[in-house]
C-alpha cells in the first residue's frame, strides 16, 4: 500500500488525486490512498511571516513522513522551504504553465499594453510579497492589503467589492478547471487577464507538483518524475536558497529552456529570469555551462 499526506484544501486533493492516478499506472497491484492533513497554515488568518513562514503548510505532512504515518506527501513545490529534514524530494510532476493571472472584477476597464493591464487602480489583495512589489512598480497607484484564504475565498472577495483586483497561480486556477469560459461560467462577475513570465516573475517552483519521501522510498516515485521539470526547479530553488528566500522575501525565479524536447545529452540554450526586492535580472545560458555558479553570481548582483 502507498499512503499519500496532502493537505485537505479542494486545489491540494486535485492534486493528490493527479498524482495517485500517475502511481495508479506505475503499480497496479497496489493500494493508493489518499490521507488529507488539515495544516496550521490553513488553520491561521494571520500574515505567514508572523507565525512560521511556508513549513506552516508542510510540517504536519513531514511529521507524518519521519513518524511513518504517510509514505509520500504531495506539496505545491513553492509551499516547500529548505530544510534539514531526513526526507528527499523524489519526484517533480511536469510542470503547469507558470504565469500568475491577475483577477478583476468585469466592469473593470482594462486598458492593455506591453502584454499586460495597465494603469490599474483600486484595492489589491495578495499576501505574496513578491506579487505586492511586482504590483507596486507596474501599478503604482494602487492600494495593496493583505490578503488570505484559499482560491475561492480569494476569488470570492474580488466578486464582494472587498478588494479590487488579486492576483494568482495559473497552475492552481487550470487544475481546479477555473481558466477561460470555464471561469467566466463560474464567476461571470469576474475577468482574468494572463500575466507575461517577464514582467511578472513567478515563485520559486510556481506551478509544480512534488513529491516529498523517505530516501529509501524515492524509487517508487521516480518514475512519474519529469527530468526537464526537475532540472528547472531545483535551479530556481538553489537561487532562492543563494538570496535567502522566504515567505518575507520579494523573490522570483524561473528557468525556462529555449527550445528541445528532453535533457539528455545533448546541448541546450536555457535562460533564467529573477527578481528580487524591486529588481530584474534574465540571463541567457546552456545546459553546458557551470549554469549553478552562473546563478550564484546572478544572485549576487541582485543583491548588491
Amino acid at each position: 500500500m502507498i499512503r499519500i499526506g496532502t493537505r485537505s484544501s479542494p486545489l491540494a486533493l486535485i492534486q493528490a488525486t493527479l498524482v495517485r492516478e500517475a502511481l495508479m499506472l506505475i503499480h497496479p497491484s497496489k493500494r493508493i490512498d489518499i490521507i488529507p492533513f488539515t495544516t496550521r497554515g490553513d488553520q491561521t488568518a494571520k500574515s505567514l511571516h508572523d507565525i512560521g513562514g511556508k513549513a506552516l503548510f508542510t510540517k504536519e505532512l513531514q511529521d507524518a513522513l519521519l513518524s511513518n504515518k504517510i509514505d509520500v506527501a504531495v506539496h505545491s513545490l513553492k509551499d516547500v522551504e529548505l530544510h534539514d529534514l531526513p526526507l528527499v524530494l523524489g519526484a517533480y510532476v511536469a510542470r503547469e504553465v507558470a504565469n500568475d493571472v491577475l483577477i478583476t472584477r468585469r466592469d473593470t476597464a482594462l486598458k492593455m499594453g506591453e502584454g499586460f493591464p495597465k494603469d490599474l487602480t483600486g484595492v489589491f489583495g495578495t499576501c505574496s510579497p513578491r506579487r505586492a512589489a511586482q504590483a507596486r512598480i507596474v501599478w503604482p497607484d494602487l492600494s495593496i492589503v493583505d490578503l488570505r484564504g484559499n482560491v475561492g475565498t480569494r476569488l470570492q472577495q474580488v466578486v464582494d467589492g472587498k478588494i479590487d483586483a488579486t492576483i494568482l497561480a495559473s497552475a492552481g486556477l487550470s487544475r481546479l478547471g477555473l481558466m477561460g469560459d470555464a471561469f467566466v461560467e463560474k464567476y461571470p462577475a469576474l475577468q482574468q487577464a494572463v500575466l507575461p513570465i517577464e514582467t511578472f516573475i513567478p515563485a520559486a517552483g510556481q506551478g509544480v507538483i512534488t513529491l516529498e519521501c523517505r530516501p529509501e522510498d524515492a524509487p517508487l516515485f521516480a518514475p512519474i518524475n519529469d527530468v526537464d521539470t526537475a532540472y528547472c526547479a531545483q535551479l530556481e530553488r538553489q537561487f532562492s536558497k543563494y538570496l535567502g528566500g522566504s515567505c518575507r522575501t520579494a523573490l522570483g525565479a524561473h528557468v525556462r529552456f529555449l527550445g528541445g524536447d528532453s535533457v539528455g545529452e545533448q546541448v541546450r540554450a536555457i535562460q533564467v529570469l529573477s527578481f528580487f526586492e524591486g529588481r530584474t535580472c534574465a540571463r541567457a545560458f546552456s545546459t553546458h555551462d557551470d549554469v549553478s555558479r552562473e546563478i550564484k553570481v546572478m544572485a549576487e548582483s541582485l543583491k548588491g
